[in-house]
């Protein structure tokens, strides 16, 4: 079992070039963390700007939407229109 000194040690628990090395991440934590709080700040008013041109576009897709379904549906009743007529003739020719 190894000797247990009596006396606790004088020296510090590290060499003493650490403590300038110390002194220098904390500060380095405080930095960090207010450049933190202001990237948060910005984040959150770019999230509310970004959340109003959303909802512009949406409304823009919304809108084009609408007209790519009508011109479709306008389309489709063309063709089964022309379709209808097409069978209307042929029916008739044999009849």
């Amino acid at each position: 079992m190894p000797a247990m000194p009596l006396e606790p040690d004088v020296a510090p628990p590290y060499p003493s070039p650490m403590e300038p090395r110390v002194a220098v991440l904390e500060e380095l934590a405080r930095t960090t963390g207010a450049a933190l709080e202001r990237m948060d700040r910005r984040l959150d008013t770019m999230t509310a700007e970004h959340r109003a041109g959303l909802d512009g576009l949406r409304s823009e897709y919304r809108a084009d939407f609408r007209w790519l379904l009508g011109t479709m549906l306008a389309g489709f009743g063309t063709i089964l229109g022309l379709l209808g007529g097409l069978i209307g003739v042929i029916l008739h020719g044999f009849h």
